[in-house]
């Protein structure tokens, strides 16, 4: 949803996190973003309740967006969605191929969708220059592309959808796993640099020193 400007906010943004919901208040040009992840059923919830209890929430958790808050007309002016995961057995055919959420769609928590697509994108340019060359644009000329990108693609989906089982669970054990992961990371420069390395598409994997070391 989009709120009015927040002059508090301009040049940071703020997300916060507790058992079962997860909230980020990201400043725009001249408007303020705000993203709420809730369970299916705190969403009815809240409908239930109202846009003004809604919005009073909203206020309670950041006081500072009380007043950006009042161009929220309705429950019009505030997208639901849900996340889904696409997985495909073959991206590509004779002379045909797909990239991005059309192969695999994943959980925003990592905000990756349209950089992932964009590396598709490049791979994509290089295997049909290929394909030119050799005028040969069958499913299996083409099939380089899809080698190239489904390991980083099915990475990023899985710790995509991990970080949001962590972030936003009602389970105990998870909501704290999720708290020291968080933690942890954000003490550790090294910790921090993998996990933003990840999250940007520069790697395809953590090791094992490393999935280790974000927990204990």
């Amino acid at each position: 949803m989009l709120a009015g400007p927040v002059d508090s906010l301009q040049g940071e943004a703020r997300q916060y996190l507790a058992r079962g919901k997860m909230v980020g208040f990201f400043p725009t040009r001249s408007l303020t973003y705000i993203f709420y992840c809730l369970p299916t059923r705190t969403i009815r919830e809240l409908k239930c309740l109202g846009l003004e209890s809604f919005k009073k929430q909203l206020e309670h958790i950041e006081p500072d967006i009380s007043d950006s808050l009042s161009i929220l007309g309705s429950w019009s002016d505030v997208a639901e969605s849900r996340a889904r995961r696409v997985d495909v057995k073959s991206w590509v055919s004779d002379r045909a191929v797909m990239l991005g959420d059309a192969v695999h769609a994943l959980d925003p928590s990592w905000a990756q969708g349209a950089n992932l697509s964009l590396q598709d994108a490049v791979a994509l340019a290089n295997t049909i220059e290929k394909c030119f060359e050799s005028k040969n644009f069958s499913a299996q000329a083409l099939r380089g592309y899809e080698r190239e990108r489904r390991k980083q693609t099915k990475f990023v989906q899985n710790e995509a959808e991990r970080t949001a089982r962590l972030t936003t669970t009602e389970d105990l054990f998870y909501y704290w796993l999720g708290k020291r992961v968080l933690q942890r990371t954000g003490r550790s420069k090294d910790l921090m640099r993998s996990a933003l390395r990840a999250s940007c598409g520069l790697t395809d994997h953590f090791s094992l020193r490393e999935k280790i070391r974000f927990i204990i």
